[in-house]
């Protein structure tokens, strides 16, 4: 059906607005807007057919595609990790399958998080030659944060990670914080 789509808005009704515009039907202004909008039609409807990308993992887990599923996977839970929620679990041939997929990426985002937690701190003696540095610090921290939610919605949660990043956090806030007071 998407193949249709394709053939009718992007190439039948421009080429038979172009026919009628050579046979001096209709104006040169009435065959441009037809052929733009039959462009901006044909784009929202094959939209439509595309399967969401919950559907795709699906398709890709009973068909076997592990790879393939495991990237689509991460996309789902990068874009918005609560959109797990929205898989269909009943239509996956193989749910153990899909548990241990979803527990290698959970510990994978656990492993990252964890490293960044351990490489990256915020020292409270600094400099104000630091606050640069600071920032580029709390932008990894929070990335860990963010990788502990990812995790957490794939059935991995760490509280106790997520308790240690969370006060960290807020003690480089303040620091920064304090150091852009004392710096002006």
């Amino acid at each position: 059906m998407l193949h249709v789509t394709y053939i009718f808005f992007w190439i039948l009704l421009p080429l038979a607005s172009i026919y009628f515009r050579l046979k001096k039907r209709i104006s040169t202004g009435f065959a441009i807007g037809l052929v733009l909008t039959s462009f901006f039609l044909g784009y929202i409807t094959a939209n439509t057919f595309q399967e969401r990308n919950e559907e795709r993992l699906v398709r890709l887990l009973n068909e076997k595609k592990l790879t393939e599923a495991e990237n689509v996977l991460m996309w789902i839970v990068q874009k918005n990790p609560q959109d797990i929620n929205r898989i269909d679990s009943a239509g996956i041939h193989d749910p153990h399958l899909f548990r241990e997929m979803k527990n290698k990426l959970g510990t994978r985002y656990i492993a990252i998080a964890t490293e960044i937690m351990n490489t990256h701190r915020i020292s409270k003696s600094s400099r104000c030659d630091d606050i640069d540095e600071h920032r580029n610090v709390m932008a990894k921290l929070e990335h860990a944060r963010r990788l502990l939610a990812m995790a957490g919605s794939l059935g991995k949660g760490r509280k106790d990670l997520e308790d240690i990043l969370r006060e960290r956090i807020g003690e480089g806030k303040r620091t920064i914080t304090r150091l852009e007071a004392d710096c002006r």
